[in-house]
């Protein structure tokens, strides 16, 4: 019988209801920082967040290695309880080793906010990968997965807290390390049947352009024996518009019409800037993202389609003066409704999909 594995144990499906696929509540994302060459900024690399420094971060997000840090368990459920209140059943944690995966403080987290929370195995970008990595191969990522999905999440200490998702991540041009990380990850999805997610290639920071090379991902997992109705992309609303702010998703339709895979609009809520990183660009806005999803619920591709916020920096949450964990119920889903997405696409959206990719 197919269940959802959590960090409190199996439940199921229809236990999770209103899900969000792609959050992180503890985490230290400090493989983003970019050192600032301003004077000025250097200032904000350690700084704590106030309302005096906040418009500067928002506008270089990237230098402050307090921003990119989030580890206070207790701040973790204070801020989640909102989403509780809003309507919130389920959460999916997609911190993964080398970047602050913490299992049992995700429990913590769990049986304080009564959320279901389900936890990753998998690797992200390889500048985060442990040192344990670099001494697999292909096959020993698989049976790391694997074993994290089946009998305990192994590092970076031994627990019975099961794994319940794949994620894996990448830079641009992928290396040689992240595609290991990848094959490996198929691999152990095709033996365990769980759900998969990729950050995938969004940005080549030499040209400062955007990259839409996401389908050769989708063509290495599915060589590899994946199966791609258990498979979601994050971060696709990310290419929902053109540097000028021109909604175009005629790509996205092009890979959910070749491909049963769901893609995900998970920055929802995110709109700054990232200037160190790359000049001059901004994350889209949430009118570019809502556009582009009524587009597509227009024409019919809501079950293909999930929503999140990836909350992964201080700067997102509400103590911070950000829009929180609870945005989307609060703000996104009566905007659609006044844009004429329905009560039905919005469930699919949201209780339908989720519980069809991460039941297994």
């Amino acid at each position: 019988m197919a269940r959802v594995e959590t960090v409190n144990g199996p439940i199921s499906p229809e236990e999770l209801k209103l899900t969000l696929p792609h959050e992180h509540l503890i985490c230290t994302f400090t493989v983003w920082h970019t050192a600032p060459d301003e004077g000025r900024k250097r200032a904000l690399v350690d700084a704590p967040i106030t309302l005096a420094n906040r418009g500067d971060l928002l506008r270089d997000a990237g230098v402050s290695c307090n921003n990119l840090t989030m580890l206070d368990v207790d701040e973790a459920i204070e801020e989640l309880m909102e989403f509780k209140h809003w309507g919130g059943n389920s959460l999916v944690e997609l911190t993964c080793p080398g970047v602050g995966r913490d299992p049992l403080a995700l429990r913590k987290i769990s049986q304080a906010t009564g959320i279901n929370i389900i936890c990753p195995s998998g690797f992200y970008i390889g500048l985060s990968h442990p040192p344990l990595v670099k001494k697999m191969d292909i096959d020993g990522v698989r049976d790391f997965i694997v074993k994290e999905l089946t009998e305990g999440i192994s590092y970076p200490v031994e627990t019975e807290i099961k794994a319940g998702v794949i994620k894996c991540a990448t830079l641009y041009p992928i290396s040689e390390e992240e595609e290991k990380v990848f094959r490996g990850a198929a691999r152990a999805q095709k033996e365990t049947g769980a759900p998969f997610t990729i950050h995938p290639t969004l940005l080549d920071v030499e040209k400062k352009k955007k990259v839409f090379d996401q389908e050769n991902i989708i063509k290495m997992i599915e060589k590899e024996g994946a199966n791609l109705e258990k498979f979601y992309m994050s971060h696709m609303d990310l290419t929902c518009s053109d540097d000028r702010s021109k909604v175009n998703v005629e790509f996205h339709k092009k890979l959910m019409d070749k491909y049963p895979i769901i893609l995900e609009y998970d920055t929802i809520g995110n709109e700054s800037w990232w200037n160190s990183l790359w000049p001059g660009a901004l994350f889209v806005s949430d009118n570019e993202r809502l556009l582009a999803i009524a587009e597509l619920c227009d024409q019919g591709y809501e079950k293909q389609l999930m929503m999140s916020q990836d909350v992964f920096t201080k700067l997102q949450r509400v103590k911070y003066g950000g829009w929180g964990y609870a945005h989307i119920l609060k703000h996104i889903v009566p905007r659609l409704r006044y844009m004429g997405v329905s009560k039905k696409q919005i469930r699919t959206m949201m209780i339908d999909n989720p519980k069809r990719i991460l039941s297994y």
